[in-house]
C-alpha cells in the first residue's frame, strides 16, 4: 500500500513538473528557442543575441538610472530625518546620546526598507515608455552627425532624426521623476522642520542644499522643455497645406515668447534657492512665476497669434512668409532626396514630323506592350501546367539575350497548394509532398498582335532557346503565404519530368531549422500547435523544417525596422533564383520638411535585400552610404550589413530604381519643384498625376519601366517613367524619369514640355482614340463576334524629340477560357490615331498619316518660306526697288478684275523654272499681313522685311489660282525678274532671314 502510494505521489510530481516546463516552454522560452534555431540557419545567431541583449539591456539602464535617481534622493532625505537630540544633553548624559543613536539607526534601517522597493516600483513604471522605444534609444546611442545642417537654429539634421525623440520622451520621464522627488522631500523636510521648530532649530544645512539642488533640476528640465518645444516648432503643421514648418508667427512670436520663459525660468529657480537660504526675497520669485504664466498664456491665447497673422501676416502674406517658405522648400528636397533633380526642357515641334523607323529600331523593340495583369492571366493559362502551380506576380527587368540589351517580363511559378482537390489536400501533401514551385516564364516586353508570345524561358523543367536559364530552378521561398515543409523526406516531393510527367525530388538545401532529434521536433510542434511534426515517421536525420517562406515576412522577422517595398522581384542568374526586395529607411523627424501621405517626412532606399529562393539565406546590402539612419543601424547590428562590393555582378546588373519610392518622391516634388517662393505660394506651376484610360475606365498613371535612349542618344537605358498635367488640365506638363542602370542609379531626371505649346496629354490622347473613326468601326466589329475588346495601359514614348503615345488592344472571348490575347497596337501623335498588327507598321502607318497631313497643310495654308522658295526646283524672282521718293507715290492703273466663269478654268501653262512665289505685302495702313508659319519645318522661314514704304509693286506666284489683290487696288501685278545668280537685288528693302530656329531641335 505504501509502494502504491509513493508511485502515485511522483507520477502527480512527474506530471506536475512536466507541466510546468510545458507552461515555462509555452508561455516564456519556445519562441527564443525556435528564433534562435531560425536565426543560426541563417547564419545571424549574433545578430539576434544581440538584439535581444539591446531590448533588455535599454530597459536595465533606463530602470537603473531612475532607481538611483529615486533611491539616492530618498537615502540623502533619509540622512537628515529623524529625533535630534539636544547638545546639551549629547554633552551631559552619554547614556542619552548612545539611546538616541539607536534609535537613529533603526528609523534609517526601516526607511532603507521600504525607499528602496518604492525606488525600483516608480523606476520600472517611469522607464515603460524608454522599453517600447528601445530601439529609438538605440539610434541616439550609435547615430552620428550626418554633415547636413537644418535651414533654422544652426543644428545638424541628425540631432533630429536621433537625438530630439528621445531627448522629448526624457525631458517628460525626468520632469515627472524630479517632481515627485521634490514634493516628496519637500514634504518630509517641513514635517522635520515643524519638529525641530519646538526647539528652536532651523532645518539642517544639508536638507536645504539638498532641496535647493532639487528645485534647481526641476526648474533646469522645465527651461530644457521650453528650449525642446522652440525644436518642436519646426515639426507644426500650422501652415499646411501651403508649406510645413513655422512661419512668421512662430519664429517672430512664440521662438522669443519661449526664450523669455527659458530665463524666467531660469530666475525663478535662482531666486528659489535664495530664498531657501536666506528666508529673504519671497516677492521675487513670484515675479518670476508671473513672467512665465504670461509667456506660456501669450504663446498658447490664439487671441495674440490670430491677431498677427490677421494684421501683419495676411495683408503681406508672401513678403512675410518669404523666407520661411524657402526654408520648407529647400529642406523638404533634402529630406526626400530630391535637392540633385536635373531638370531639362524638352523641345519638340510645334507640328508632328515623320520619324526614322531606322533610327528608333532598337527603342521600339522594347516597349512594353502587355499589361502586367494581363500577362499574368496568358501566363497562367499557357504556362500553369498543373494546377498547383500559378504566378503572383509578373515582373519587369532587363536581361541580354543574344548580345542585345532587352527589357522582358518574367514570373515564378509559384506553389498553390490550395488549387488541388479538396480529398488531396492533407498533411502529407501540404507538408511533405508539394513543397516548392518550379523556374520562371520570360518573354520580351515588346510584342506584336496577332503573332503570340516569344518565350525566352518556358517549361517545367524551364528551358531556354537563349541561354537564360540557372542551374537550380526550384523555388522554395516566394512571395505568397505557404505552409511550412519537412524536406527531404521518406515521402518524396513532387516534381515534373520535361515529358510533363510527375517525379520524386529530394531538397538538398540546407535552408530551415534541422530536426535532428526528438528534443527539436517535440518543440516544432508544439511552437505550429501540430502534434504531427513529432509522431511523423516520415522524417529523417538529414529533414529540416523550412518556415517563415514569405520573403516579406522573413525580412520584416530579420528586419522590422526597415520599411519594405511592395513589389519584390525575381532575378533568374546562372547558378539559381534570387528575389531582390528594395528596403527604405523612414522617419518622421526631419526638420521643416514636408509630411507625406504615409506620415514620415524622410526616405531613403538605402538597403538592397537579396533572399535565396532555394535555400532562404538573406544578405543585406546597403546601396546609400550617406543616410545617416542607414549607418546608425550598420553600426548598431555589426555584420548585418554589407557594401554593395560584395553583392555578385550577376545581381548588381538587375537592381532597378523601385516604384514605390519614385511615387512617393514625384507626389512631393510635384508642388515643391516650384522653387521660387512666389511662385509656390501662388501655386502657378502646380502638377498632378497623369490620367489616363484603362479599358473604359479613367485611371491616374503609376510610374512604369521603359528602356529607350533618351537620357544619353544612342545608350539606351532602363529608368522609370511617371507623367505629369497641370493641375485640373489634360495637357502633357514633364516627364519624370528615375535611372537604374550602373553609376546613374537612383538619379532624377524631369523633362518640362515648352510653355505655352499645346502637348497631348494621356487623357486627350485616350479622346482621340475614341473619336476615330477606324479604331470605333474596328472595336464595333470584334464586340459583335462574341469577344471583347480590352484597351491596356498606355505607355508615354519620348522619342525623337517628339511624344508618342503607345497602347495595346487585347481581345478575350466571352464563352473560352476568357484569358486576352494581344491583337492590335495603336500609336498616337498629337491627334492622330493609327493601329496597327505591330508597333513597326503601326509606326509606317503614322508616319504615311503625318506626311500626308503636312503635305494638306502646305497646299492649304503656306508658309512664308514656302512661298519664296515656290515648288521643288523654282527660282525666286525679286524685282529691283528704286529709292521710294518723299511725298505721294504715284500708282499704275488699275486693270480690270476678270470675272470668273462657271465651269472648269483653263491655266496657263507653268514655265520650266517655276512660277515665282507671291509675298505679302503691306497694307496702305502698315499692318502687315497674317500669313500661318509652319514651326514644323527643319529650316527656318525667310522673313521678307518690309521698309514701311508701299512700293506700289507685287511679287505673285503664278499657280494657276486667282491671285489676291491688293485692298482696293486693281493694278496689275509686276513680276520680278531674276538676274540670273539667283541673289534677290533690292534698293530700299531687305530680304532677311531669322537665324533663330523654330523647327524641331535635335537634341535635349
Amino acid at each position: 500500500m505504501v509502494r502504491w502510494k509513493g508511485w502515485l505521489i511522483g507520477l502527480v510530481v512527474a506530471l506536475s513538473l512536466l507541466g510546468a516546463l510545458y507552461a515555462a516552454l509555452t508561455l516564456f522560452f519556445l519562441d527564443y528557442f525556435i528564433d534562435f534555431w531560425w536565426f543560426s540557419s541563417l547564419e545571424l545567431r549574433g545578430f539576434f543575441l544581440l538584439q535581444l541583449f539591446y531590448k533588455y539591456l535599454v530597459f536595465v539602464v533606463a530602470v537603473l538610472f531612475f532607481f538611483l535617481l529615486f533611491f539616492v534622493n530618498f537615502f540623502v532625505a533619509a540622512r537628515f530625518l529623524g529625533i535630534k537630540a539636544p547638545e546639551d544633553a549629547a554633552k551631559d548624559k552619554a547614556e542619552s546620546k548612545s539611546a538616541y543613536k539607536s534609535i537613529v539607526r533603526q528609523f534609517r534601517r526601516v526607511s532603507m526598507g521600504l525607499y528602496t522597493p518604492l525606488s525600483l516600483i516608480l523606476a520600472i513604471i517611469i522607464s515603460q515608455p524608454l522599453f517600447s522605444r528601445w530601439e529609438d534609444a538605440l539610434l541616439f546611442a550609435f547615430g552620428r552627425a550626418s554633415d547636413v545642417d537644418s535651414v533654422v537654429f544652426g543644428k545638424d539634421v541628425s540631432y533630429y532624426l536621433f537625438a530630439f525623440p528621445i531627448y522629448t520622451l526624457l525631458e517628460k520621464r525626468l520632469l515627472i521623476s524630479i517632481g515627485v522627488l521634490l514634493a516628496a522631500t519637500a514634504l518630509l523636510y517641513w514635517a522635520e522642520k515643524r519638529s525641530l521648530a519646538a526647539q528652536a532649530k532651523r532645518l539642517p544645512a544639508g536638507a536645504r542644499g539638498h532641496l535647493s539642488v532639487l528645485v534647481l533640476l526641476f526648474f533646469g528640465v522645465v527651461a530644457w522643455g521650453f528650449i525642446l518645444d522652440r525644436h518642436a516648432l519646426l515639426f507644426t503643421g500650422a501652415h499646411a497645406p501651403l508649406f510645413s514648418g513655422p512661419g512668421y508667427v512662430e519664429m517672430i512670436v512664440i521662438v522669443p515668447l519661449l526664450w523669455v520663459a527659458v530665463f524666467a525660468t531660469a530666475g525663478l529657480a535662482f531666486s528659489l534657492v535664495y530664498y531657501i537660504h536666506k528666508r529673504r526675497g519671497a516677492k521675487i520669485p513670484v515675479v518670476f512665476a508671473v513672467i512665465i504664466f504670461l509667456s506660456i498664456g501669450a504663446r498658447h491665447a490664439p487671441f495674440i497669434t490670430n491677431m498677427v497673422d490677421t494684421y501683419i501676416v495676411k495683408p503681406n502674406e508672401i513678403t512675410r512668409e518669404r523666407p520661411y517658405m524657402e526654408n520648407s522648400i529647400r529642406a523638404t528636397l533634402n529630406a526626400y532626396g530630391l535637392d540633385a533633380v536635373e531638370r531639362q526642357y524638352y523641345r519638340i515641334p510645334s507640328r508632328a514630323r515623320a520619324m526614322d523607323l531606322d533610327e528608333i529600331g532598337l527603342n521600339l523593340k522594347s516597349v512594353p506592350l502587355w499589361d502586367r495583369e494581363m500577362l499574368k492571366d496568358v501566363y497562367y493559362q499557357i504556362q500553369g501546367l498543373k494546377p498547383y502551380y500559378r504566378f503572383a506576380s509578373v515582373d519587369v527587368g532587363r536581361y541580354t539575350v543574344s548580345g542585345e540589351y532587352q527589357q522582358v517580363y518574367l514570373a515564378a511559378r509559384e506553389l498553390y497548394i490550395d488549387n488541388l482537390p479538396a480529398h488531396a489536400q492533407n498533411w502529407i501533401n501540404k507538408h511533405l509532398r508539394y513543397t516548392h514551385g518550379n523556374g520562371v516564364v520570360m518573354t520580351p516586353a515588346a510584342q506584336g498582335g496577332d503573332q503570340g508570345l516569344t518565350f525566352f524561358i518556358e517549361g517545367v523543367p524551364p528551358v531556354s532557346q537563349y541561354g537564360l536559364v540557372p542551374k537550380q530552378n526550384r523555388i522554395y521561398y516566394t512571395g505568397t503565404d505557404v505552409p511550412y515543409v519537412l524536406v527531404p523526406n521518406e515521402t518524396g516531393e513532387m516534381d515534373l519530368t520535361a515529358e510533363m510527367k510527375e517525379t520524386l525530388f529530394h531538397y538538398e538545401g540546407m535552408g530551415g531549422i534541422a530536426l535532428s532529434n526528438l528534443w527539436r521536433k517535440f518543440l516544432c510542434a508544439l511552437y505550429f500547435k501540430d502534434r504531427n511534426i513529432f509522431f511523423t515517421t516520415k522524417t529523417t536525420k538529414r529533414t529540416r523544417l523550412l518556415f517563415r517562406r514569405n520573403i516579406q515576412e522573413r525580412v520584416r522577422h530579420i528586419a522590422p525596422f526597415l520599411m519594405l517595398d511592395n513589389d519584390p522581384y525575381i532575378v533568374a542568374a546562372k547558378d539559381r533564383l534570387y528575389w531582390i526586395i528594395d528596403a527604405y529607411t523612414t522617419s518622421p523627424w526631419y526638420p521643416y520638411a514636408a509630411y507625406c501621405e504615409k506620415g514620415f517626412n524622410t526616405i531613403r532606399n538605402s538597403v538592397k535585400i537579396v533572399v535565396d529562393a532555394y535555400e532562404g539565406q538573406v544578405r543585406f546590402f546597403i546601396a546609400d552610404p550617406s543616410d545617416p539612419i542607414a549607418r546608425a543601424y550598420a553600426r548598431m547590428y555589426p555584420g548585418l550589413f554589407r557594401g554593395m562590393d560584395e553583392l555578385p555582378a550577376t545581381l548588381r546588373r538587375h537592381l532597378r530604381y523601385p516604384q514605390d519610392i519614385f511615387d512617393i518622391q514625384m507626389s512631393i516634388y510635384r508642388k515643391y519643384h516650384q522653387a521660387d517662393p512666389e511662385v509656390f505660394y501662388q501655386e502657378q506651376d502646380l502638377w498632378e498625376f497623369s490620367k489616363a484610360y484603362h479599358g473604359k475606365e479613367q485611371i491616374v498613371m503609376k510610374p512604369y519601366y521603359l528602356t529607350l535612349d533618351l537620357l544619353e542618344p544612342g545608350k539606351r537605358e532602363f529608368f522609370l517613367l511617371l507623367p505629369f498635367n497641370p493641375i485640373n488640365r489634360d495637357n502633357l506638363r514633364a516627364l519624370a524619369i528615375g535611372r537604374s542602370d550602373g553609376e546613374n542609379y537612383g538619379k532624377i531626371v524631369v523633362y518640362i514640355m515648352p510653355e505655352g505649346q499645346q502637348v497631348y496629354g494621356p487623357s486627350q490622347i485616350g479622346t482621340v482614340v475614341d473619336i476615330d473613326t477606324q479604331i470605333a468601326e474596328q472595336f464595333t466589329l470584334w464586340d459583335q463576334t462574341g469577344s471583347e475588346v480590352l484597351l491596356g495601359r498606355m505607355i508615354i514614348l519620348p522619342i525623337d524629340n517628339q511624344i508618342l503615345y503607345v497602347q495595346p488592344v487585347y481581345l478575350r472571348s466571352l464563352t473560352a477560357s476568357r484569358f486576352p490575347e494581344l491583337k492590335r497596337i495603336i500609336v498616337c501623335m498629337e491627334d492622330i490615331a493609327v493601329m496597327d498588327k505591330d508597333l513597326e507598321s503601326a509606326m509606317s502607318q503614322l508616319n504615311a498619316r503625318v506626311q500626308e497631313r503636312r503635305r494638306r497643310q502646305q497646299e492649304t495654308f503656306p508658309t512664308i518660306q514656302q512661298l519664296i522658295e515656290g515648288p521643288p526646283g523654282a527660282s525666286i524672282r525679286i524685282p529691283q526697288i528704286s529709292e521710294p521718293s518723299i511725298g505721294p507715290v504715284s500708282r499704275p492703273a488699275p486693270s480690270p478684275v476678270p470675272q470668273p466663269s462657271i465651269g472648269p478654268v483653263s491655266r496657263p501653262q507653268e514655265n520650266q523654272l517655276g512660277t515665282a512665289p507671291v509675298i505679302p505685302r503691306k497694307s496702305e495702313q502698315g499692318s502687315p499681313p497674317v500669313v500661318p508659319q509652319d514651326d514644323g519645318q527643319d529650316s527656318p522661314p525667310v522673313v521678307p522685311q518690309d521698309s514701311g514704304q508701299d512700293s506700289g509693286q507685287e511679287i505673285q506666284q503664278d499657280d494657276g489660282q486667282d491671285s489676291p489683290q491688293d485692298s482696293g487696288q486693281d493694278s496689275p501685278p509686276v513680276v520680278p525678274q531674276d538676274d540670273g545668280q539667283g541673289i534677290p537685288q533690292d534698293s530700299g528693302q531687305e530680304v532677311q532671314q531669322d537665324s533663330q530656329q523654330t523647327g524641331p531641335v535635335d537634341e535635349i
